[in-house]
């Protein structure tokens, strides 16, 4: 779902890990052509000729460098798009590691379309798929809010009442309960956030 913390966790990641990722973020305009240009550059390679020879070049250099290819908002690129990835992913034999939201599931599978068989070829080759739950779910043992306890106390907010209150507003969302928590701070001025704070703080805000 949007505002989980997808983008947040690979930029993070991508940051840490320095030259051993690369990172491309595409939108609802990014073609084949514009992905695999963008690769190009994300690489500081350029190869001429066709669009064939730019899919093998950017898989050469991918398995020359043993470098992790994440592409963040997967879920706007078109079918040939992810079929270039695709390729590039069987040439190079490196990781490559697809972030979206749900739609990027029926993207990568066909389900609802009429050519539901031509996405077998993507499907196939997916390994594991892990989605994000936000910053609270339930599971068999309860509601599980370690990470959002986490991020109220980065906020120096440690009240359960106060916490509780986060969540009923955000439903464990991380870019709500970021957002949330900073405009409660601000509205603290400097003093310690209170109830009172984030209920002011969630009336600016479109959390529903």
């Amino acid at each position: 779902e949007a505002g989980t913390g997808k983008s947040r966790a690979i930029k993070e990641y991508a940051t840490k890990n320095g030259t051993r990722v690369v990172l491309f973020e595409a939108t609802t305009e990014t073609s084949k052509r514009m992905l695999l240009v963008g690769l190009e550059n994300k690489l500081n390679v350029c190869f001429k000729g066709s669009l064939d020879d730019k899919i093998r070049g950017i898989a050469s250099e991918l398995a020359r460098t043993s470098k992790v290819l994440i592409i963040d908002e997967s879920e706007h690129l078109p079918f040939r798009a992810l079929e270039c990835l695709r390729r590039i992913y069987d040439f190079s034999n490196t990781a490559l590691i697809l972030v979206g939201t749900r739609k990027l599931k029926n993207n990568l599978t066909g389900i609802g379309r009429n050519d539901y068989n031509e996405y077998g070829q993507l499907s196939s080759r997916i390994g594991a798929k892990w989605e994000l739950k936000g910053l609270c779910y339930q599971n068999k043992e309860g509601l599980k809010d370690e990470d959002l306890k986490t991020l109220c106390n980065h906020f120096d907010v440690e009240e359960k009442k106060a916490i509780d209150l986060v969540f009923n507003l955000a439903r464990g969302n991380f870019r709500k309960s970021e957002k949330l928590l900073k405009r409660a701070c601000e509205f603290a001025d400097g003093k310690a956030v209170e109830l009172k704070h984030i209920e002011a703080a969630a009336s600016f805000l479109m959390l529903g």
